[in-house]
């Protein structure tokens, strides 16, 4: 997108319009923007005019995201940081009705709006009444599960559910949720429906399904259950003897849970934050059949549930000591965990009645590894910080990516001894051949026996050899291309010197797990990386919180933006720039010849800004863009130069570029000086040939690149003094006329 410095005007008759300003001119200094047109990122000037109040952010959403009257952002929620952001959640509803996944954060300091960014689904023309009853969705949804058994149907598990939440109402009996969800494949790209959480127990499953309001149509099915698959072949290794927190409940009786922990709030019982039972082999969803594990004495062995209840204290005290967050909602709800639920090999966190089930393994020893109860634990924290949109492809996959970071991060907290970056490697079996599950290190090396028949390894870049192309509903495990994000990360932590899949050679300085996962943690608990952000706009976001963490030239900055570029997201950071040729293009309007558009060489990154200089003067830097548009007072000649420099501290002059402003003034009104500092002149004098017009009384107007009045004045003696000393540096336009005579001139003001 061209960087642009001119308020273009179109007249009509008497009456000049003001046409709709390039976004430079709005005062944006960078737009990220998807394939289809979607604005994901706006970083905004506070500076002068340009400003924009935190007080009118939501006419502020309103006019920069173009939404319609149907088209609405409610503020949810808002929290500030260390930093003094204070950052506001907004959902999207479209005439009246939620709009699933459609959300847009907001980041403002000092009263003034700096950046904002999520993602505003489009949605054409969609009839907001449903045609279909709730009743009647529900009849179609439960029609393609198509259970011999529901959960709702047994009324232990309905029991069950009951003391799980803690409410005496709950039922897993499917309440319908009206909202608008995205769908390209209907004609108005989203579409009105009821979506329903079904819980089967013959055949054990749990799915959201969506009816569609209008058609009945079943459009959309998605698993509840967020897993991570574990491989055929491990070998348990528990990690020793640690210390941890049980419940005494009578003389000489102690069970798997704790009160010493966050408050024990909400989803929880009241009274403990971390609560670890026995399954009894029945099925990963809440076991009606659970029960308490109890001892005799504080000293506990002979249980692998014992090792995911220490995971889950080491995985709260991480969130908690290291962020200060207090349980995955920062409100001290417990951490529940059924250990023992099957023989499968799987382990899974519901999202939707919020607890982890853990099996017991066949081809692997039982799921309760350190790094594999923190990865379900992690996605409760996912969940509450981003909500990611399953449906899509880049969202889920770095669902999981995250998890992998997070459990890493708890691993190296918990057991700096274990091995950090190895994904599973205590439930690979002996013989496998294997060492993990996912090597977040060296991706290619990974192995998952459900992705055999895909080919064994992960992928180390966006669309190398092992990178999954399918569809989600299609094929698609998230799990494969989990691994771009986390690589990544584990870049940013240690840094590397090699060559990816891809052929693309990389070096990176790492900046140490500690800072990386400040660096990703800030990202998303200040709303940076939202429901429906791919890969670019998370690397987009990393590298914006390292910037606003350590500074725009940091090394945190350079790891994240090379490691970013070395899984095939992006550029990297740039080192030595040659020596640009700049070129001149001239106004492609014929009533404008005064105006060109100076072009540099192109060179993308955070750390490129380029200097530009009128006649060895410097004029302006410009960091989001490689063009300068630029007006020339009538018939003078000017010199044009660019320095372009980046973090690296290397710099590099352009050849300069003289060109000569023509004169587009017909009116017998003239003004100077063009550039001014302090005071613009408008008198009544052709410039051509002299000609007194001072007895013709006229207005002169001076506005901003907004459109917007900023000083004006009527003629005496034959001329106008404006007072431009108070206004910021930049291009307004001037108006002035004396009814029969007018100018529309463009004025540079530069302090």
């Amino acid at each position: 997108m061209k960087h642009c410095y001119l308020a273009q005007l179109l007249a009509i008759g008497t009456n000049l319009l003001l046409a709709v300003p390039t976004y430079a001119q709005e005062g944006i200094l960078q737009k990220d923007t998807t394939l289809t047109g979607a604005i994901t990122f706006l970083k905004l000037s506070t500076n002068g005019d340009s400003r924009r109040a935190a007080s009118e952010l939501g006419p502020v959403l309103r006019n920069l995201l173009k939404l319609r009257n149907q088209d609405e952002l409610r503020p949810q929620n808002s929290r500030k940081d260390e930093l003094g952001f204070t950052h506001t959640w907004h959902a999207q509803f479209y005439k009246g009705i939620p709009v699933e996944y459609g959300v847009y954060v907001a980041h403002s300091r000092n009263g003034a709006i700096e950046s904002l960014n999520g993602e505003v689904v489009k949605i054409g023309a969609l009839d907001a009444a449903a045609n279909l009853s709730e009743k009647d969705a529900l009849a179609k949804a439960l029609a393609t599960i198509g259970a011999k058994t529901y959960r709702w149907q047994v009324p232990a598990d309905e029991a069950n559910l009951k003391a799980l939440k803690t409410d005496p109402e709950a039922s897993y009996y499917p309440v319908g949720t009206l909202l608008v969800s995205r769908d390209e494949k209907a004609a108005a790209g989203a579409r009105l429906a009821y979506k329903f959480a079904v819980y089967a127990q013959q055949p054990n499953s749990a799915t959201y399904v969506y009816v569609d309001a209008h058609s009945g149509e079943v459009f959309r099915r998605l698993p509840i259950a967020q897993d991570s698959n574990a491989p055929a072949t491990a070998a348990t290794r528990y990690s020793g003897i640690q210390a941890i927190t049980t419940d005494l409940v009578g003389s000489n009786s102690y069970r798997l849970r704790e009160t010493s922990r966050g408050s024990g709030a909400a989803l929880g019982s009241g009274s403990t934050s971390i609560e670890t039972y026995n399954g009894n082999g029945n099925g990963i969803y809440p076991p009606a059949s659970a029960s308490d594990i109890t001892n005799s004495t504080t000293n506990w062995s002979g249980d692998v549930a014992l090792d995911a209840h220490w995971a889950a204290e080491k995985t709260y005290d991480y969130y908690r000591n290291t962020f200060g967050r207090n349980s995955f909602d920062d409100a001290g709800s417990t951490i529940k965990i059924y250990t023992h639920c099957s023989s499968a090999d799987d382990a899974s966190w519901d999202p939707h009645n919020m607890y982890v089930a853990l099996a017991d393994g066949t081809h692997a020893n039982p799921f309760t590894a350190l790094d594999i109860v923190s990865h379900e634990i992690s996605h409760a924290y996912t969940q509450q910080l981003i909500n990611s949109d399953t449906s899509l492809p880049e969202p889920y996959a770095m669902n999981e990516g995250l998890s992998d970071i997070w459990s890493s991060c708890v691993e190296f907290f918990a057991a700096p001894n274990k091995q950090t970056w190895l994904s599973g490697e205590d439930i690979i079996k002996a013989g496998s051949g294997f060492t993990c599950v996912r090597n977040l290190a060296n991706p290619n090396t990974g192995f998952d026996p459900y992705f055999i028949n895909y080919g064994a390894g992960y992928p180390d870049a966006v669309q190398g050899p092992r990178f999954d192309t399918r569809p989600v509903g299609g094929g698609f495990d998230p799990h494969i291309n989990s691994t771009i994000i986390s690589h990544c990360f584990y870049l940013i932590s240690v840094g590397g010197n090699s060559t990816n899949s891809l052929g693309n050679a990389y070096n990176i300085t790492g900046i140490g797990i500690d800072k990386a996962a400040k660096i990703l943690f800030y990202t998303e608990v200040m709303g940076y990386i939202t429901s429906q952000a791919g890969y670019s706009s998370v690397r987009s976001a990393m590298i914006r919180s390292a910037v606003e963490l350590f500074g725009t030239c940091s090394s945190e900055v350079a790891a994240t933006t090379n490691a970013w570029s070395a899984v095939g997201v992006g550029a990297p950071l740039h080192g030595i720039i040659s020596t640009p040729n700049i070129t001149a293009i001239p106004s492609s309007n014929p009533g404008d010849p005064t105006t060109y558009d100076f072009v540099a060489p192109a060179y993308t990154g955070t750390d490129v800004a380029y200097n530009w200089y009128v006649n060895n003067v410097f004029f302006e830097t410009i960091t989001t863009d490689n063009v300068l548009r630029y007006y020339f007072p009538c018939r003078q000649t000017k010199t044009i130069t660019c320095t372009i420099t980046s973090c690296t501290g290397t710099t590099s002059q352009s050849n300069g570029i003289a060109e000569t402003g023509g004169c587009s003034r017909t009116a017998a009104l003239s003004f100077a000086p063009n550039p001014t500092a302090s005071e613009l002149v408008v008198q009544g004098e052709d410039p051509d040939t002299s000609s007194d017009t001072a007895s013709a009384p006229f207005e002169a107007q001076l506005y901003n690149g907004f459109g917007q009045l900023v000083t004006s004045g009527h003629s005496q003696r034959g001329k106008v003094r404006l007072n431009v000393q108070n206004l910021p540096n930049g291009l307004y336009t001037l108006r002035a006329g004396t009814g029969e005579t007018s100018i529309n001139e463009h004025i540079q003001i530069s302090h």
